[in-house]
């Protein structure tokens, strides 16, 4: 039986989120193991306060590059120096690479794990790896992450995202719903990195009003600073029942809101399927993207047209039409 187990996936968010099944094959396998989890400091909160991870180590790549550009290298050896400590205080039997990048194979190699598991390593990064893994093309919500369990660690029982609440952010998001007078609402997550995996905003302020009509309920759009404008110029399309919170929370703030929403709408989106692990109806928009078709006992609803030039992932071929998004409608 593993003491201690180490996992590294670094990002992105919606990823980190999925990759939380493995707790669950681990802690059924190995129920006394100490987990500890590597992560960016932009995924931090999907695992902060996760009861089945003892340790969160964040790695600032973003920090450490700012340093290097800069040259101030007396403060970038003092980052790598802590973030190394922290990395080998724990002696580990175990350490599983879910990110499968050169960056995190490295990371997976120094940490001294006797054993060490490689997910679609690629880079180089299997040479870092005792055992390496490539997933098959299943069509499961976090297929890649139940496989490398079911291929390692023979658990074949039904395996579910284990996703962080923290007391302070369903605290902050309490007193928010208080004073706008609400009780009961819908989520949307309309934003993701990429234009071509959003839907047009004038489709959400257009469902909104359907929702509006239908169920009576506040919808309250979620995103990022960078997302501000947009959500409040769709909040304004819309007319009446849609609210924007848009720049105004955190991570774990926004995590809770979906946590508590009646239903959930997004598209391809860390919190849509953050919104799934948490086991609330969820709607799920797919075009250029579509990381899986089978909700696997979630309470999902998966929409995507599958065009004949779909999932284009980073490369669309449609000249900025996003035809495979804009084709559905309400």
């Amino acid at each position: 039986m593993a003491k201690n187990i180490l996992i590294v996936k670094l990002s992105s968010i919606g990823d980190v989120a999925m990759a939380t099944v493995v707790l669950d094959g681990l802690k059924r396998v190995h129920p006394d193991a100490h987990v500890t989890w590597v992560v960016e400091p932009c995924c931090k909160d999907v695992i902060d306060g996760n009861g089945f991870v003892q340790k969160t180590i964040v790695w600032d790549k973003k920090g450490w590059v700012h340093n290097l550009r800069r040259f101030r290298l007396f403060n970038l050896a003092k980052e790598i120096r802590n973030f190394l400590v922290q990395l080998r205080q724990a002696q580990y039997d175990l350490a599983i690479d879910l990110q499968g990048l050169l960056k995190s194979g490295i990371i997976t190699r120094l940490s001294g794990a006797k054993r060490r598991i490689g997910l679609n390593s690629k880079e180089g990064s299997r040479i870092f790896m005792t055992e390496t893994f490539y997933a098959d093309d299943d069509k499961r919500i976090a297929s890649e992450y139940k496989q490398t369990v079911e291929r390692f660690f023979h658990c074949k029982e039904p395996l579910k995202m284990w996703i962080a609440l923290k007391d302070d952010a369903v605290n902050k998001r309490n007193h928010l719903l208080a004073e706008m007078k609400i009780s009961d609402y819908l989520v949307f997550c309309p934003f993701s990195s990429r234009p071509q995996k959003n839907w047009p905003m004038e489709r959400w302020a257009e469902l909104s009003v359907v929702l509006q009509n239908e169920f009576s309920l506040p919808v309250l759009i979620l995103g990022g600073p960078e997302d501000r404008e947009t959500a409040q110029r769709t909040v304004e399309l819309s007319g009446r029942g849609l609210y924007s919170l848009a720049g105004q929370l955190s991570l774990a703030e926004s995590i809770a809101f979906v946590a508590g929403a009646k239903a959930v709408a997004g598209v391809d989106t860390g919190l849509t399927h953050i919104a799934a692990g948490l086991e609330r109806p969820t709607v799920v928009i797919f075009g250029s993207t579509c990381p899986y078709t089978d909700p696997d006992g979630y309470r999902m609803e998966i929409i995507y047209k599958g065009l004949s030039c779909s999932p284009c992932r980073r490369n669309p071929t449609c000249n900025g039409e996003y035809t495979c998004m804009k084709e559905i409608t309400v």
